[in-house]
């Protein structure tokens, strides 16, 4: 989990690929997963992964993991996500150098992943088919992210 001076980060010309790392690294495993290939997802060191072993569960539980922590971590971490993400807009609409076309460059590349961890969390949302309450809360995030893409970037 990030500290509460994380959360109030000011993302600049000096901190955002750094900042965009964190995030890809913190859900990169959301991008091994989909509806027809779902799995549990443990978080380790203030980052996802998968779970792999099939006594997965006893070690989700020994580590104090739960699909409520599970889902609490996305929920905060996606909110800030997103709030990074439109950050990089008003970093990209203030700066007249070149550094325009990398900023540009990290939201594409930041566009790709937001499409596979939506379908990463499409897969966690079939890992508990009859958990009504996960199901909505996941696709509470998904219209998160999705009403972040139609965001373009636009270059003069």
């Amino acid at each position: 989990m990030m500290s509460a001076a994380e959360d109030s980060i000011i993302i600049t010309e000096n901190n955002y690929r750094e900042v965009a790392d964190k995030y890809n690294s913190m859900f990169s495993a959301l991008c091994l997963l989909n509806k027809e290939n779902p799995c549990k997802l443990g978080i380790h060191n203030g980052s996802l992964y998968k779970s792999w072993s099939t006594l997965s569960g006893v070690q989700r539980s020994y580590y104090g993991e739960s699909r409520n922590v599970l889902i609490d971590f996305l929920e905060t971490n996606f909110s800030k996500y997103v709030q990074f993400y439109n950050n990089m807009f008003g970093l990209l609409n203030n700066y007249d150098s070149g550094l325009i076309h990398e900023i540009a460059t990290t939201i594409d590349v930041s566009r790709l992943n937001i499409g596979n961890w939506i379908k990463g969390l499409e897969g966690v949302a079939a890992t508990y088919p009859d958990d009504k309450t996960i199901s909505s809360k996941i696709n509470n995030i998904i219209s998160m992210l999705t009403s972040i893409l139609s965001k373009k970037v636009t270059r003069g």
